[in-house]
């Protein structure tokens, strides 16, 4: 095991800094969404790119690097982030399939709120309101808990309080298919902003002059764009203030410190270079 820690590194460092923990492995925590395989069978995917989970150890097609914007590796949220920050609600939210812990190693690069491991481990599971919203009865849940503990082989928790949240929402979700392709990002046909192509993210490098456009996928709910947004931020480690627009007349504002704020006028004007997600590697695995 050889964990990197101290952030993002303009430069390569001499001497890579390590992650210091307590107890023989490193754990985080992420989000997936809950998709049918084609041979019938449930599965973990990770939220924007449709990389599918097929059993509990995941590998990297690429270690994380300590550069900035790198975003290889797989991303987890440190156990301190777990559901206090006020950015991080979205872990209960109305989108959300499974929540649970990973354990890290490999190659491992800490940054602002989480960690880019080489591997990870499932170790613990939980079916979210998503879930719940899903499968209504406790014989379905239960089941859908057995197949994921087989596949994952580790215990998967149904709580009380996702079932509460889920009776709050009148329309049930349906269950997608896992995509054939590798990503799930819509056809870069045309550019954020320019072609009326929503949600996208404006990273401002040089407010009011310059900034940047990244298209996001349009499949996603609004608590699950957040937390895309914020995993942005904290790859950048946060020099930079961002806007997650979601249509002409709503977007949200991402603090430097750690706030948000809703407004009606998404930012406009100024020399933008908008980036092609299919030719680009910034989203969160």
């Amino acid at each position: 095991m050889s964990p990197i820690g101290g952030g993002i590194h303009w430069q390569w460092p001499k001497d890579l800094p390590v992650v210091k923990w307590q107890g023989g492995e490193l754990l985080a925590w992420r989000l997936w969404d809950l998709r049918r395989a084609p041979d019938g069978g449930l599965r973990l995917v990770s939220l924007t790119r449709s990389t599918v989970w097929d059993g509990p150890v995941f590998t990297a097609d690429q270690c994380p690097l300590p550069f900035p914007g790198c975003s290889s590796g797989v991303y987890a949220l440190k156990p301190g982030t777990r559901l206090r920050r006020s950015q991080f609600d979205w872990a209960l939210g109305a989108e959300t399939w499974v929540r649970g812990w990973v354990a890290l190693s490999g190659q491992v690069v800490e940054h602002g709120f989480g960690y880019r491991a080489e591997r990870a481990v499932i170790r613990r599971l939980r079916l979210g309101v998503a879930a719940h919203r899903c499968y209504r009865s406790p014989e379905e849940l239960a089941r859908v808990r057995d197949e994921l503990e087989r596949r994952y082989q580790c215990r998967v928790k149904i709580t009380g309080v996702d079932a509460v949240l889920a009776r709050g929402y009148a329309s049930p979700v349906s269950l997608r298919n896992v995509d054939p392709g590798a990503a799930d990002l819509p056809d870069p046909s045309g550019s954020a902003g320019r072609t009326g192509e929503y949600p996208y993210l404006v990273i401002t490098l040089l407010a009011p002059v310059y900034s940047v456009r990244l298209l996001l996928p349009s499949g996603l709910g609004r608590e699950a764009l957040l937390a895309l947004a914020w995993s942005v931020m904290d790859a950048q480690e946060r020099r930079f203030r961002m806007c997650l627009v979601l249509d002409p007349c709503a977007a949200i504002y991402l603090e430097l410190d750690g706030s948000q704020r809703w407004t009606e006028t998404p930012p406009r004007g100024g020399l933008n270079l908008y980036l092609d997600p299919g030719k680009t590697d910034y989203l969160p695995s």
